[in-house]
């Protein structure tokens, strides 16, 4: 054990582990301390969803773009799987009132991320177990998805 470090870390959950691996991948010594265990507090209570298509273009967008293509090279770093898919997310229209509404979103979204607008044939065929009588139609992106935060949090502790 070290008794000097250039970096303490207080907290380990998602953050403070993510802010301590790219500490040591800058040559920096870390010490990453927590009360509890790693991953036991909020990021416990993360619901781990990686959403693109929902983020209007700006600061809010760029962050979420930044998190996905971060996310795909921590899949490869790590040695650990912390269970990142791009499964493609739908927010789905069931009147004619957000039908309308995410057919104009998606079409302004195209241009800043890859969103599609799906009528409700496309969302039936690609997700069959949904109720066809109150699906209108959906916005597609490829991008979202999800992964598990307390292995992620726990993989970037153990880097």
């Amino acid at each position: 054990m070290t008794s000097a470090w250039d970096a303490i870390v207080v907290g380990a959950g998602v953050i403070g582990s993510a802010v301590a691996y790219f500490l040591q991948e800058a040559g920096l010594s870390v010490c990453l301390i927590d009360r509890g265990a790693v991953a036991a507090g909020t990021t416990s209570a993360s619901a781990g969803h990686t959403s693109v298509q929902g983020r209007v273009p700006g600061p809010a967008l760029d962050l979420a773009l930044a998190n996905v293509r971060l996310l795909g090279e921590l899949k490869r770093a790590l040695p650990d799987d912390f269970e990142y898919v791009q499964s493609g997310g739908l927010i789905l229209a069931e009147d004619e009132t957000e039908y309308r509404l995410l057919r104009q979103f998606a079409a302004k979204q195209a241009a800043h991320a890859p969103v599609e607008f799906w009528e409700a044939e496309d969302v039936r065929r690609a997700e069959p177990h949904l109720n066809p009588a109150r699906i209108l139609g959906a916005t597609y992106c490829a991008l979202d998805g999800y992964a598990n935060p307390m292995r992620l949090a726990i993989a970037l502790a153990h880097a």
